[in-house]
């Protein structure tokens, strides 16, 4: 008997050093918590940021709720897509992007905010630039949705 494969997730939004990279650690984290085997990565749709690490407003909003964001921003590409069983995005304009590019996978296309919040708040606002009180709400948001999400693969 063979033993199953993790689901393989991927999150994307538009640098990929704020809210992907966050919400890749707290779907890992939550995953952990329900012994859900999930293979959790993040991407960026902008070549700009490529190479930079997680915001550090981010970082310390993660530090403050022990979770622990690192790693640095890569693209979106043809393999990272091929490969994932989901892939979520944060926002509309990333959904968007993301469903225009070619690809062979079936794998679903969602706004990670529509399992915690369904509707037209299931966005996840961007807090890059803004003060650090915006990087902690974003946080909060991304930690609620990651959990909701797990949730959703287990019951």
């Amino acid at each position: 008997m063979s033993a199953r494969r993790p689901l393989t997730i991927l999150v994307v939004c538009a640098g990929n050093t704020c809210r992907s990279p966050a919400a890749e650690a707290a779907i890992r984290r939550a995953a952990d918590a329900a012994g859900v085997d999930v293979e959790v990565t993040s991407a960026g749709t902008s070549a700009e940021e490529v190479g930079a690490p997680p915001t550090a407003a981010m970082v310390l909003a993660g530090r403050a709720r022990d979770l622990e964001i690192s790693g640095f921003a890569k693209p979106v590409t043809p393999d990272r897509l091929e490969s994932a069983d989901l892939i979520l995005a944060m926002d509309h304009m990333t959904e968007l992007f993301l469903r225009s590019l070619p690809r062979s996978s079936t794998a679903p296309i969602e706004l990670l905010g529509s399992y915690d919040s369904p509707g037209p708040d299931a966005e996840i606002a961007d807090p890059f630039g803004e003060s650090d009180e915006a990087y902690a709400t974003t946080l909060d948001r991304i930690i609620s949705a990651a959990s909701a999400l797990v949730a959703s693969l287990t019951g």
